[in-house]
């Protein structure tokens, strides 16, 4: 999608190819507005709530405490999950390129204004992380995948599609030291074979790849490929 827009000459889709040059300072931008704005909900829901509850001449509520707090509790939690949450994702997994394009320009308004403050957070952040944890960038960065993977609609790939976007994931990170085999265990063909010594090694080892030695297995000549 991003090469696509990087093709394009809507302002909309310029702006998105932007943002995402730098994806940290921009979530930083993103958390700190939606913090605010989560705050501004809070506020105004509280207000609103205290002149729709009922009151007396003195101007208290006839509602008990209790009740007064879980309808605010209540209302403030269904505004902010629901409608502040997971919507929006849902309907951004959907539609990714319309609901980028859309919000760009708010988002860049955000972004413009607390850049700044972005750029500090995520310098502070990559300090604690280097010294605290080395390596949990990639343990995020592979449950970030896993968990947009298990956000693709059914129409752009199947449950089993989704494992195996997840398994070519996982084995990009596989060591050669999990696959290899000891000196022991290597099978390899006689420079000398014909071909039909060749294929009934093959239908014994079952091995994608087999070499082939000349006097040992010390003196590789070269690789039989099983499947050509």
């Amino acid at each position: 999608d991003i090469n696509v827009l990087k093709t394009r000459q809507q302002p909309s889709y310029r702006r998105i190819v932007s943002l995402l040059e730098q994806p940290k300072t921009l979530l930083a931008s993103m958390l700190i507005a939606n913090s605010f704005l989560n705050i501004a909900i809070i506020l105004i829901s509280n207000i609103l709530i205290n002149n729709w509850l009922p009151t007396n001449a003195a101007g208290d509520y006839t509602w008990p405490g209790w009740a007064v707090s879980a309808v605010k509790l209540s209302s403030v939690a269904i505004l902010i999950v629901l409608f502040g949450e997971v919507m929006p994702k849902v309907w951004a997994t959907h539609h990714k390129v319309w609901f980028a394009s859309t919000a760009s320009l708010i988002i860049e308004i955000f972004n413009s204004i607390f850049f700044g403050l972005s750029k500090r957070l995520v310098r502070f952040n990559d300090n604690i992380e280097k010294r605290l944890s080395p390596e949990s960038d990639s343990k995020i960065d592979e449950s970030n995948l896993d968990y947009a993977i298990d956000l693709l609609p059914d129409h752009e790939a199947t449950t089993e599609e989704k494992q195996i976007l997840k398994g070519i994931h996982k084995f990009g990170n596989t060591s050669v030291k999990q696959i290899m085999r000891t000196r022991m265990d290597v099978s390899g063909i006689p420079y000398t074979s014909n071909f039909e010594e060749v294929k009934q090694k093959v239908e014994d080892l079952h091995y994608s790849r087999i070499p082939v030695y000349k006097n040992n297995l010390d003196e590789i000549a070269g690789i039989v490929h099983t499947k050509d």
